[in-house]
């Protein structure tokens, strides 16, 4: 998998309260990329994950993940590419 948030100050949810608007699974798919993009949080069990769907690779990968596993409990967002930049690297 690609890239993650993982804030020193705070943890995965609080940024994604502080930064991102909480989206129905169905919109996952709709975005089109540009100055946001959707960010999947799932529970692992013992820690939790925040991917960054930073193009349709990794959106449909994150989606094929979801599909399969309806037992993990997910959440996806939207957030602005301006609070993800320290988590991306340049060329996106």
């Amino acid at each position: 998998m690609g890239y993650y948030i993982n804030p020193p100050d705070m943890t995965k949810e609080e940024f994604l309260n502080k930064y991102g608007i909480l989206i129905k699974e169905s919109d996952v798919m709709a975005n089109e990329f540009g100055n946001e993009f959707p960010v999947v949080l799932v529970d692992n069990g013992l820690f939790t994950a925040a991917g960054i769907l930073y193009d349709d690779v990794e959106r449909q990968s994150w989606w094929e993940c979801y599909k399969r596993d309806p037992h993990r409990f997910y959440l996806f967002y939207i957030v602005a590419k301006k609070h993800l930049i320290p988590y991306l690297p340049e060329k996106i």
